[in-house]
């Protein structure tokens, strides 16, 4: 159920909606305006030019993400009017998503909004809310000292997942490995790194970033505390610098 959202419906809707028309009404419903937009965490002060299309985090547009409302029994509830749900009144859930929930993509990163509100009869309920990246994201970069000296052959798997993509989501919450496996130039020997991701805890927590230069074949890959995100601006809405995911 995708929604395109939409702003506040007019005054003569809303009276239609609460039963205050020619129709007349119960006076038990109210309505429930949702409006979503989605928020990327930013990192550190644009050490990574904000310009590069290869540092910028993939966000979605909020009228691309899955909307569910249900009661209090968990009952699926159907908005009337793109934004709007007339609802009896009493306590709702929300839940919105981007899609999957992947354990490991470089396209689809898996934003989320989980909420509740109360409905009161003959009232229109205002939820203003944004929804969060819930994956952590392994930025991986190898240096020119590794290209240099390793064929083009190499291959890099992250758990179940595989590819050289620069950026790539990860579930919290799993055991998360990656192994770069190369051959080199002059000698065709074999190379295998393996290291595993997790903070001092053991854990991958949502919006965890990972920062990791590939530098030396010799060397053991030990990756740092991951870096956590930016507090959140005082207007999200309008921030000092755009909004879009950059780090």
């Amino acid at each position: 159920l995708c929604l395109t959202l939409v702003g506040l419906a007019s005054c003569e809707m809303k009276d239609e909606l609460l039963g205050k028309g020619e129709q007349g009404g119960s006076g038990e419903v109210g309505v429930l305006d949702l409006k979503l937009k989605v928020v990327p965490p930013s990192y550190g002060n644009g050490g990574v030019s904000s310009k590069s299309s290869s540092t910028e985090l993939i966000v979605p547009k909020a009228e691309d993400m899955i909307v569910k409302v249900f009661n209090a029994s968990m009952e699926l509830q159907d908005y009337l009017k793109e934004s709007q749900y007339v609802l009896e009144q009493g306590t709702y859930y929300i839940e919105a998503y981007s899609g999957d929930n992947y354990e490991v993509t470089s396209e689809y990163p898996y934003y989320e909004l989980l909420d509740t509100c109360v409905i009161k009869a003959k009232e229109v309920t205002l939820v203003d809310k944004a929804c969060e990246l819930q994956s952590a994201i392994l930025y991986l970069t190898l240096s020119e000292e590794f290209l240099n000296a390793c064929k083009d052959d190499y291959a890099i798997t992250i758990t179940n997942g595989s590819g050289d993509a620069r950026i790539v989501y990860i579930r919290p919450g799993m055991k998360t490995t990656v192994t770069i496996r190369a051959t080199e130039k002059i000698t065709g020997k074999p190379v295998i790194r393996t290291f595993g991701l997790a903070d001092s805890e053991g854990k991958i927590n949502p919006q965890d970033l990972f920062r990791i230069e590939i530098k030396d074949l010799e060397e053991e890959i030990v990756p740092d505390e991951p870096e956590k995100p930016n507090p959140d601006p005082d207007d999200p809405d309008n921030p000092e610098k755009p909004t879009n995911g950059n780090f």
